[in-house]
């Protein structure tokens, strides 16, 4: 409900059931039973945590991979220019560091059942569209095995 006007703004008032006062405590209210439910595709597909900025996107995401059992796989982007002139234009360190919108981070750690969100689309026929959300079951160096989560579509 509205609660209140500051200036030309309105203030909401959130429900007291709805506050999380730490990101651990926002982690186990939209995921309970994490642990035990994290191939359910369905469970997956009903919950996920929107948050304003990248930075703390990948802070959530990064928490959650941790709490799969079993091993990580790193990805790094290609970070190199193929130009001699692209080189002295362009600082590596500058661009490893960008965290832009519709891009993926030159880090990223994932697991086994890790929820992932496609990029690009893929193969929109079958759903694989941009900003689909996917369960990462297998992976080699070019290639990520992923399944749609239930009620994707």
């Amino acid at each position: 409900c509205i609660r209140d006007r500051v200036g030309t703004r309105q203030l909401i008032e959130i429900p007291e059931q709805m506050v999380c006062n730490s990101p651990e405590d926002l982690n186990a209210t939209v995921f309970p039973s994490f642990e035990e439910r994290h191939t359910d595709t369905t469970y997956l597909s009903e919950r996920s945590i929107l948050v304003c900025k990248n930075d703390l996107a990948m802070e959530r995401n990064n928490e959650m991979v941790e709490r799969l059992p079993g091993d990580e796989f790193e990805s790094y982007s290609i970070d190199y220019c193929m130009e001699e002139e692209d080189k002295a234009r362009y600082d590596t360190d500058t661009l490893n560091q960008t965290n832009s919108s519709g891009l993926p981070p030159h880090f990223l750690s994932l697991k086994q059942n890790a929820c992932i969100i496609l990029l690009r689309s893929l193969n929109p026929k079958i759903g694989f569209c941009n900003g689909s959300r996917c369960l990462l079951k297998n992976w080699t160096r070019n290639l990520l095995v992923v399944q749609e989560l239930a009620g994707e579509k």
